[in-house]
C-alpha cells in the first residue's frame, strides 16, 4: 500500500454545496449594477482593479443574504460564468427547436434566470448582421432580406450583356 500524505488533502479544494436557483438568480440581481464594469471588454491593470472591487463588493453583497455558506468571490465568478454559458448553450437550443417545427408554432423554452442574463449581455449574444445567412431572421426577428434584392443596383448582368467577360 502507498503511503498517503496529509498534506495532499489540505491542499487540494474543498468542494463546496450547490448553489440553489434562488442563489443563482439572487447573483444576478447583484450583478446588475455592475455590469458596465463587469462586462467591460478592457483588461488593463485600471479595469482589472475596478473588477476585483467590483466582485468583492458582489461578493459582500451575497454573503450578507447567503442562506447556504460563505463564498469567495472566485466561486461566484466561476458561477457567473457558467451562467453565462448555459444561457448561450440554451438560446442556441431554443433555435434549433424552432427551426425543426417546419413553420409551425413554436413554443420557447427560455427560463426567467436565462432571460435575466440576456439582458445582462445584452448585444453580446446578437450575431452581426448578415443578409446572405439563411437564419438571420432568427436574430432580428423578422423575414430576412432576399440577396438579389440587397444587391439589385442594376449592375448585376451587367458583366454578362456587355461581352467585357472573361470569353472575350
Amino acid at each position: 500500500m502507498s503511503e498517503v500524505n496529509v498534506s495532499d488533502f489540505k491542499s487540494k479544494r474543498q468542494r463546496g454545496k450547490n448553489f440553489t436557483e434562488w442563489e443563482k438568480d439572487m447573483l444576478i440581481d447583484l450583478i446588475l449594477p455592475f455590469k458596465s464594469i463587469i462586462e467591460n471588454m478592457k483588461t488593463d491593470a485600471v479595469w482589472n482593479q475596478k473588477k476585483t472591487e467590483a466582485w468583492s463588493e458582489i461578493t459582500c453583497l451575497y454573503n450578507m443574504q447567503q442562506k447556504s455558506g460563505i463564498r469567495i468571490d472566485v466561486q461566484l465568478k466561476h458561477l457567473y460564468d457558467g451562467l453565462k454559458r448555459d444561457a448561450r448553450k440554451e438560446k442556441s437550443h431554443d433555435k434549433v427547436q424552432r427551426y425543426i417545427t417546419g413553420g409551425g408554432t413554436h413554443i420557447p423554452s427560455i427560463s426567467k434566470s436565462t432571460e435575466k442574463i440576456f439582458g445582462l449581455l445584452g448585444e453580446q449574444l446578437d450575431p452581426l448582421n448578415n443578409v446572405v445567412d439563411c437564419d438571420g431572421d432568427y436574430n432580428t426577428g423578422h423575414q430576412s432580406v432576399d440577396v438579389e434584392d440587397a444587391v439589385d443596383d442594376g449592375t448585376s448582368n451587367d458583366l454578362f450583356n456587355s461581352g467585357s467577360g472573361m470569353n472575350k
